[in-house]
């Protein structure tokens, strides 16, 4: 059985994924919750911390799933694997690029250092990856230049951001077919 902050965080967090965080309302949270206002304010003492904690459950949730995905396959299969969870989280909390563009706003709560750290086990994550790549062959590590990391993890990024804000007039299947192609292209180039 859940605790009942538990019940309170993933009914924001139900919210975080469906409106924008300024229309989050305290009474929204109690409705959807089933709790009353007055029980909420005795587990968190203002909005911004439940949508802070909140956050942090979403995203270390998405860090366990990324983390979780079977790294001993070959490196087309894990790249594949990985960009294709990347795409299916971004569907379910097209939010999230919003919230990163506005992390300051929970400067109180630390959100900018969090949202670093996960970033920083993703990219330990695809550098097991490219790990790989280099050791099948398939990636060229002479030619991997420092900067190659930040371009591909951007590019990466914004292809997601680009399909979930219907800005991209491919399938999903093209886009990470395409971003495989142009990923082995860069750092073999």
């Amino acid at each position: 059985m859940k605790s009942t902050s538990e019940i309170i965080l993933d009914s924001v967090i139900t919210l975080i994924k469906t409106d924008n965080i300024s229309e989050i309302s305290m009474n929204k949270i109690a409705l959807l919750s089933d709790i009353g206002k007055s029980t909420i304010y005795e587990y968190f003492s203002n909005k911004e911390e439940m949508i802070y904690y909140a956050i942090c459950k979403m995203l270390n949730d998405y860090i366990e799933r990324i983390l979780s995905c079977n790294i001993n396959q070959d490196f087309k299969e894990c790249f594949y694997e990985h960009v294709t969870l990347g795409f299916q989280i971004g569907k379910e909390c097209s939010s999230f690029e919003k919230i990163f563009r506005n992390a300051s706003y929970f400067s109180n709560y630390k959100l900018e250092e969090f949202i670093d750290e996960a970033m920083e086990k993703l990219k330990l994550r695809y550098n097991r990856i490219a790990e790989k790549g280099f050791n099948e062959g398939i990636l060229n590590k002479d030619r991997l230049e420092a900067s190659d990391n930040y371009f591909i993890a951007a590019m990466i990024e914004g292809v997601i951001v680009n399909f979930i804000s219907k800005k991209a007039d491919m399938t999903e299947q093209e886009l990470i077919d395409g971003l495989y192609k142009n990923v082995v292209k860069i750092i073999n180039n």
